[in-house]
């Protein structure tokens, strides 16, 4: 019997504008009626979460931060790692060294490291190109060299049309053993710690629920799904999804512009 529904967010459950359609809003709201938890999983962290679902008089617990942290439906925190401090400023010296921007998710909000306005530069560009319109991102504060022993550091992510000096930065950065580096877009690393991962959060959550692999639907799309198709059994993939994970996925649904998420659950959850 299935208990829990867990699924991405960009890419899967939303559509590619970012927005969540009636089709998955309704499918979300039906299953929670009907008992079933559902979780987003994704790299956005809480607060950008809750912005999503708030509208909709959706409350639910989180994996947020590809896995760096997880929460409550209450917004408590159940799961946190963070990258150590000498960690996070030995990644700043490389990402620096190849010119690149860098967004900070820490314990106290996303910010930009040093150059906001380049940082928002550098995101338009790039959400622009995958989504095929023009973006408009939100200006963050910034946090300074001097400032970081201030905050914890859950996640580091950086954004560039010059693949070729991202590829080049990650190769740098994969000397380094304690950090996972994954992607979940075209021109998108994403830095967390190297046990920071959305399975690992979601194995917390089954063991503080008291449920099991089997009793678990999984969606997604890209990369930093991965650690959930690896490990569960009940996997769905947007039909939008990368290679690899249409490769694990053990169903297929429409693409996120086409309400997949929603449909399927409809469908094989007799919504």
């Amino acid at each position: 019997m299935i208990k829990l529904i867990v699924s991405d967010l960009d890419g899967t459950l939303l559509r590619s504008d970012f927005s969540l359609s009636i089709k998955n809003i309704e499918a979300i709201k039906k299953i929670k009626q009907r008992g079933i938890c559902f979780i987003p999983a994704s790299g956005r962290d809480y607060a950008n979460i809750q912005c999503i679902f708030e509208p909709y008089g959706i409350k639910c617990p989180a994996i947020e931060i590809n896995g760096a942290q997880a929460r409550d439906d209450a917004g408590n925190i159940l799961f946190s790692l963070p990258i150590s401090s000498p960690q996070s400023r030995a990644c700043i010296k490389i990402i620096k060294d190849f010119d690149l921007t860098i967004q900070l998710f820490t314990d106290k909000g996303s910010f930009a490291y040093e150059n906001s306005i380049s940082l928002q530069q550098d995101m338009e560009a790039v959400i622009s190109r995958n989504m095929g319109q023009p973006a408009d991102v939100e200006l963050l504060p910034v946090i300074t060299a001097s400032e970081l022993n201030e905050f914890t550091i859950l996640k580091m992510e950086l954004m560039s049309l010059d693949e070729t000096k991202l590829y080049q930065c990650q190769s740098a950065l994969k000397a380094n053993s304690d950090l996972l580096l994954t992607s979940s877009v075209r021109g998108n690393l994403e830095i967390t710690h190297k046990d920071a991962n959305k399975g690992t959060a979601l194995d917390f959550i089954l063991e503080r629920l008291k449920l099991r692999k089997e009793e678990v639907i999984i969606f997604g799309d890209s990369m930093n799904d991965a650690s959930l198709f690896e490990c569960f059994p009940n996997t769905v993939a947007v039909k939008n999804a990368h290679p690899y994970i249409l490769g694990l996925a053990k169903a297929v649904c429409e693409a996120c512009e086409e309400d997949g998420v929603g449909k399927w659950l409809a469908a094989n959850l007799c919504l």
